[in-house]
């Protein structure tokens, strides 16, 4: 397996444990959605400018991502989960637990719905 497809799976992984497209990355990255595509199935090689977008836009350490495509011939199982859990951002968890609220409020609501109709 070549480096570039062992960088495209980490990508991936961390991509898709983040909920994020690969329409959303192409528009960060302005290139087409099969592009971007090509570069995570590692049909295209990578520059480094590219992998350090890529890397800026998923909040990933660059070195870590390519250390770990060098360390191992397929991606770790065990990568995936370092990644999806690094540390968000404070915003970020603000976001989360307003959310959290949110759909917490929501249930309360349909309860007492379900239960008046009871």
């Amino acid at each position: 397996m070549s480096k570039s497809h062992q960088i495209g799976l980490i990508i991936k992984s961390c991509r898709e444990s983040r909920r994020i497209s690969q329409d959303y990355m192409a528009d960060m990255l302005d290139i087409g959605q099969s592009t971007y595509a090509y570069l995570e199935s590692g049909k295209t090689a990578m520059s480094i400018d590219r992998l350090l977008r890529i890397t800026e836009i998923l909040e990933l350490n660059i070195h870590e991502v390519i250390d770990e495509s060098l360390l191992s011939q397929a991606p770790k199982e065990s990568a995936h989960d370092k990644y999806a859990a690094k540390e968000f951002s404070t915003d970020t968890k603000e976001a989360y637990n307003e959310l959290i609220t949110e759909l917490r409020n929501e249930v309360e609501f349909l309860k007492r719905i379900v239960n008046r109709t009871l």
